[in-house]
C-alpha cells in the first residue's frame, strides 16, 4: 500500500516469495527476502548511535567497499586505556595494500614498535632512515651489498670491534686528509 506522498510498506505472504518491504519516497528502503536476507539502501547520510557497547558477529566473511574516503576516530574523549586493536587469529594473514599512493603510520606522542617472531622483510627501491640517534642491538649482522657503500659524516666515523676481518675482490683505496691545526 502506498501513502499519498509515495511511501510504501508491504507485507507479502505469497508462498516461497514472502517478504517485508519498507520504502521511503526518497528511494531509501529496507527489505527482508524469503531466505531471510536483509537488504537496505540509504539515499542520504546514515547514523547509528549507540549509548552503550555495540557488538557485531559475522559467521562468514565481511566485505566493505568505500567509493571515497574512510575515517575512523577511536577514543574521541581522549581517556587513557581506550585502545584500538586488530587481532587475526590462527595462521591467517593480515594484508594491507595501497595500490597508488602512500602509506604513513604516525605516532606523534609515543613509540612505534614492529615485532615478529621469525623475520621482518622490507622491499623497496630506496629505504631512507632519518633519526637523531640510530641504535641497532643485533646478535649478528650480515650485509650483502651488490654495488657500492658510501659512508659520509660531518663528524667522526668510529668503529669498535673485538676483531676485524675484511675480504675484497677488487681494489681498496683510502684517502686520509690531515687538516691543519
Amino acid at each position: 500500500k502506498q501513502t499519498e506522498s509515495g511511501h510504501v510498506i508491504e507485507y507479502d505472504d505469497t508462498p516461497s516469495a514472502e517478504r517485508i518491504h519498507e520504502y521511503h519516497r526518497s528511494g531509501t528502503f529496507r527489505e527482508i527476502h524469503p531466505s531471510g536476507k536483509s537488504v537496505a539502501q540509504t539515499m542520504n547520510e546514515k547514523y547509528d548511535l549507540v549509548e552503550s557497547n555495540s557488538y557485531e558477529y559475522v559467521k562468514g566473511s565481511k566485505y566493505e567497499t568505500y567509493k571515497r574516503g574512510f575515517f575512523q576516530l577511536i577514543n574521541d574523549s581522549e581517556v587513557g586505556g581506550a585502545d584500538a586493536r586488530i587481532e587475526v587469529a590462527g595462521s591467517s594473514n593480515y594484508l594491507l595494500t595501497v595500490n597508488n599512493g602512500n602509506y604513513k603510520c604516525l605516532v606523534p606522542g609515543g613509540d612505534a614498535e614492529l615485532a615478529a617472531k621469525q623475520r621482518i622483510s622490507m622491499h623497496s627501491n630506496e629505504i631512507v632512515q632519518t633519526a637523531h640517534l640510530l641504535t641497532l642491538n643485533i646478535g649478528n649482522l650480515k650485509t650483502n651489498i651488490s654495488n657500492d657503500i658510501t659512508l659520509s659524516s660531518t663528524g667522526m666515523i668510529q668503529t669498535q670491534t673485538g676483531s676485524h676481518h675484511s675480504t675484497t675482490k677488487g681494489t681498496v683505496s683510502y684517502t686520509h686528509l690531515t687538516l691543519p691545526t
